[in-house]
């Protein structure tokens, strides 16, 4: 599992964090205005990995007991193509869900989710943290729903 972590990090860092960016920005101009700004921002980026580091467990121990679920089935580990095409069709499936659409909404235009206006989801930071983690939250949320557009670009006159 550590190795698992290390690597899925380096994902984050590479391919969810580029996608945050204007959120963070945003998160940044906003707890300007906080008596700890440092302290604000690094409680939101860290945070921010610790919700995409929690999604990561959960995703390797799902594969692991689909690993396990496999083994205990010889006619389906004789035939791998059978998971392969199962994940493809239910990930091609999602792509026609209102959840879908609500993420894809929420992520086009995100300082209309958010009471403060700020885009963050959430009432700007306070002192005690508690509004940056559910900001973090929001912001991987967005993240995880809305590929950076520079990954992406080609696929953007396609219908959601």
């Amino acid at each position: 599992m550590p190795a698992f972590l290390v690597g899925w990090q380096l994902m984050v860092a590479a391919m969810m964090l580029p996608s945050a960016i204007p959120m963070l920005a945003v998160f940044g101009r906003v707890s300007a205005r906080d008596e700890r700004p440092g302290a604000a921002r690094a409680a939101f980026l860290g945070a921010y990995l610790l919700v995409w580091t929690a999604f990561g467990v959960v995703a390797c121990a799902g594969d692991a007991v689909l690993h396990r679920l496999v083994a205990a089935a010889p006619s389906v580990a004789a035939q791998p193509w059978l998971i392969e095409g199962g994940v493809l069709v239910l990930a091609g499936l999602a792509q026609f869900t209102d959840l879908k659409h609500r993420c894809l909404t929420q992520c086009r235009t995100p300082s209309a989710s958010s009471p403060s206006g700020t885009g963050l989801g959430c009432a700007p930071p306070s002192p005690s943290g508690g509004r940056t983690v559910c900001s973090a939250s929001a912001a991987a949320g967005r993240s995880f729903c809305s590929p950076s557009p520079s990954v992406w670009g080609a696929w953007s006159g396609w219908p959601s």
